[in-house]
């Protein structure tokens, strides 16, 4: 049977123009929403291009470098949009911004909006933060910004443009990831060995540097050879800081001090004094600060790139935090002393020391604004939910090896003029 036309009715005719009409009317921001816009832009007179009041750029008369056609762009995600890092979630849509070719000579002011409903958990809306895309690195770099909580935009000067979002760390994806990596991550803080950045001499004419016994975590030069006065150095191998003092009875050189990870101890000798000058390294209350600082770093999104100044900032900021003496526990065996760590870690004020460190860091070094952006909560969380005895143990169990029951040491020797090795 053939289907028969009918004539709409009026009131159909009428319905169906009411919704053409209404997909070709402005968004809710005053226009149709737009994925691209572009903008000539005089470098003299500078200007603001706003895509959707979404992202937003405004440059100062006399940034650019020269005259310019600023584009934003957006897409739809999986379309040459970066993949999101790990851990993170998008608050905000992700942005492309290019110049064309001229480049800014004077920050500019980016803002970008922000969705608060999208904010992990109760995480406050402080710490969202702003990241661009490194194309080199192919990473996300977060840098921070500031929250306009009125208009709902995040806020930041900066001379790099190309692909922006907001971010806030989502910690249940983090932690999720991280519980199948964070093993191996602390075996490579306790098997990892600094290269030293200088050349080492183990032999001169008048003297010879023995590290035999350094265990891979200090290493022994001679960096002067001379008959009456040859000089040393002491290198820390490891990337947590160790002690370095002198054997009881001998010459008395090197001087008892503290090395940060990589760092060298220089001192003189005395071929008068009787050799030989043997120096041991110590596990001392500051080391187990920073093997904690280092392994929990490793544990936070981006950690594994923060430098030693960071890195020895939060170690100074734990000191008094918890037990009298971490240290002791040691003594008492490998499983004892990760009990006490553990314990030690996931306390409120371990997470409030380490926290307040690690954001005044970011605040202040450039490169490294990303610490600022963990919060207190979120670093308590990951201590609370992926640190426990077990993954403490090895720890614990190369220190009670490696520093209790055989200490490290380095010898320095005196050659006489035959070649010798003087007793």
């Amino acid at each position: 049977m053939s289907a028969t036309w009918r004539r709409p009715s009026l009131s159909r005719l009428v319905f169906l123009l009411a919704i053409l009409s209404l997909a070709a009317l402005p968004t809710a921001c005053g226009e149709a929403q737009r994925t691209t816009i572009e903008k000539a832009i005089a470098a003299a007179d500078g200007g603001t291009v706003s895509l959707n009041d979404e992202t937003v750029l405004r440059i100062p008369a006399g940034a650019l470098s020269d005259d310019a056609t600023v584009t934003i762009s957006t897409r739809a995600d999986g379309d040459g949009v970066p993949s999101v890092p790990k851990g993170a979630k998008p608050i905000g849509r992700a942005a492309r911004i290019d110049l064309g070719g001229p480049e800014l000579q004077a920050p500019a002011t980016l803002e970008v909006a922000i969705d608060p409903g999208s904010l992990p958990g109760d995480t406050p809306e402080e710490l969202a933060f702003l990241a661009y895309f490194d194309e080199k690195a192919k990473q996300w770099v977060p840098v921070g910004g500031q929250v306009d909580r009125k208009r709902k935009v995040m806020v930041i000067e900066t001379d790099h443009l190309s692909w922006w979002n907001s971010f806030a760390w989502d910690w249940d994806a983090w932690i999720a990831a991280l519980k199948e990596t964070q093993a191996a991550s602390i075996s490579e803080i306790v098997d990892a060995v600094v290269e030293p950045g200088e050349w080492c001499d183990d032999w001169e004419s008048t003297a010879i540097a023995d590290s035999s016994k350094g265990n891979d975590v200090i290493q022994a030069c001679v960096t002067k050879g001379d008959p009456v006065s040859p000089e040393f150095r002491i290198t820390n191998l490891k990337p947590f800081g160790v002690g370095i003092s002198p054997r009881p009875g001998g010459p008395g050189y090197p001087l008892a001090a503290p090395l940060v990870p990589g760092e060298t101890a220089r001192f003189a000798a005395n071929t008068s004094d009787k050799p030989p000058a043997i120096a041991y390294a110590d596990f001392t209350e500051e080391s187990v600060r920073w093997i904690l600082a280092t392994a929990i770093l490793r544990s936070l999104p981006l950690g594994d790139k923060v430098s030693v100044e960071g890195t020895g900032s939060i170690v100074d900021a734990l000191q008094g935090v918890g037990p009298k003496s971490i240290r002791e526990a040691l003594f008492d065996g490998p499983q004892q002393a990760a009990e006490t760590l553990v314990s030690v870690v996931q306390t409120d004020d371990f997470a409030e020391a380490f926290n307040e460190a690690a954001a005044e860091f970011g605040r202040t070094h450039e490169g490294f604004e990303f610490m600022a952006t963990w919060g207190k909560d979120g670093i308590h969380q990951v201590l609370s939910e992926t640190v426990g005895v077990d993954l403490v143990l090895p720890i614990t169990e190369y220190v009670v090896e490696h520093f209790i029951d055989s200490r490290p040491s380095v010898t320095f020797y005196w050659v006489s003029p035959s070649g010798n090795i003087l007793p």
